[in-house]
């Protein structure tokens, strides 16, 4: 989709070909969306842009009149904002000038505020495909990354450390960090460190001796996860990407379909109807950033700005005041390795027990939400939860299958 959809309208033309190739598809989506709705509203683009010359208030109210019907058609209010600030890309290109745009914060409405378990993630990792889908969601946990950072590393930024055996990566991110599209995935856009742990980093490197075990020749430019997909060939048809030959990067769609079919497999993943009738995972991506922040502050680490910094976030007054120096970073976060481990070796059989029952209550789809002041008491009232599920399941049973069940647990005892 491009520019030679609108070529007989000049405007457009020239406003995409001044795009670039990705931002130039999102804008000719938006534009047709805009098209279409002046229909319903009896006017044409050229009239418009006529009128809206002549008064910028008039090109202003029909804008603002198009975003509330997006918004009315429970588009999400990012998205709904994105349209209108192209159009408005659109009209300033044009010529026209427009009175101050709408401003306003737009919050993502159905953005999952679910926290993972460590025994979660330890099952997606488990139920992984593979050892690049293994280590991208261990990646993913262990870091507190965008996806989008995913997409970018090479081989090179882990291989020194890996290869020397560091128990803890530290990867440094410049404020440009170009991924596979061209653009900058450094959406802070802020010098940054992060860090993976041994798990991450011992799957990483089994993936890396699969791949040169196929044939492939792995170096430091190489794209850290590969994609394996099918491309069109120049003639027409598909083709499958061979393995021992270099694959470009995955992309973020992909890893994020791997890190919800790996819940999914795991049983962990749950979902929520939007209203337009729409399905969204609890488990993705994004929320990984958010169980690595709560692991790390649970793990003792209370270095807000510290927190921040390895996550990609601007710190106060851009880091003047702080100088965050490896032997630091290692020393910091050396506390929260057991907290962020696919083994969790340090957890008492209390809290294994706490652990496994809050996994299972979310898996049933029982309330996990518990208010207790101790451990004990959360494990009492969740187990009472799960005791009454189950035996309203088997309520529900005929009277045959009951006396069976029921047989088989006192012949356990």
């Amino acid at each position: 989709m491009g520019a030679s959809d609108f070529s007989n309208i000049p405007e457009i033309r020239y406003w995409l070909e001044d795009s670039r190739e990705t931002t130039g598809e999102l804008r000719s989506k938006v534009m047709r969306q805009f098209m279409r709705w002046l229909e319903t509203e009896g006017m044409g683009l050229k009239d418009f842009l006529l009128k809206s010359k002549g008064d910028p208030g008039f090109g202003e109210g029909f804008l603002r009149r198009f975003h509330s019907s997006l918004t009315a058609r429970q588009l999400a209010p990012s998205t709904a904002s994105s349209y209108y600030h192209t159009i408005r890309s659109f009209l300033r290109f044009s010529g026209v000038n427009l009175l101050p745009g709408k401003r306003g914060r737009c919050v993502i409405r159905y953005e999952s505020r679910r926290l993972y378990t460590q025994e979660e993630v330890r099952l997606m990792v488990e139920a992984a495909r593979n050892f690049r889908d293994k280590a991208i969601i261990a990646f993913l946990a262990q870091s507190g990354q965008r996806v989008g950072i995913l997409t970018a590393m090479k081989w090179g930024h882990v291989r020194g450390q890996i290869e020397s055996g560091e128990k803890i990566i530290i990867v440094s991110v410049p404020e440009y960090l170009e991924g596979p599209k061209g653009y900058n995935v450094n959406k802070g856009a802020t010098q940054y460190k992060f860090i993976i742990f041994s798990d991450a980093a011992r799957l990483i490197k089994k993936m890396i001796e699969q791949r040169l075990g196929w044939g492939e020749s792995v170096d430091d430019d190489s794209p850290l996860f590969r994609s394996y997909a099918s491309a069109i060939q120049p003639t027409g048809g598909m083709q499958r990407i061979r393995r021992d030959i270099p694959g470009r990067a995955l992309m973020a769609t992909k890893i994020e379909m791997i890190v919800k079919s790996s819940a999914e497999d795991a049983g962990v993943q749950n979902y929520e109807l939007t209203k337009l009738g729409r399905r969204w995972a609890q488990v993705h991506t994004h929320g990984f950033r958010r169980y690595f922040k709560h692991r790390m502050r649970e793990a003792g680490v209370q270095d807000e700005a510290l927190l921040d910094f390895m996550i990609g976030h601007r710190v106060p007054y851009d880091g003047a005041y702080d100088v965050f120096t490896p032997e630091y970073i290692r020393r910091e976060t050396a506390k929260a390795e057991p907290y962020l481990s696919l083994v969790p070796k340090h957890l008492t059989p209390t809290q294994q027990r706490l652990e496994t029952l809050r996994t299972m209550a979310r898996a049933l789809g029982t309330d996990t939400e518990v208010l207790a002041k101790s451990p004990e008491d959360e494990i009492k009232v969740l187990e009472d939860n799960i005791g009454r599920f189950v035996q309203s399941m088997i309520q529900t049973l005929p009277l045959d299958e009951r006396k069976e069940i029921f047989s088989r647990i006192y012949a356990s005892e």
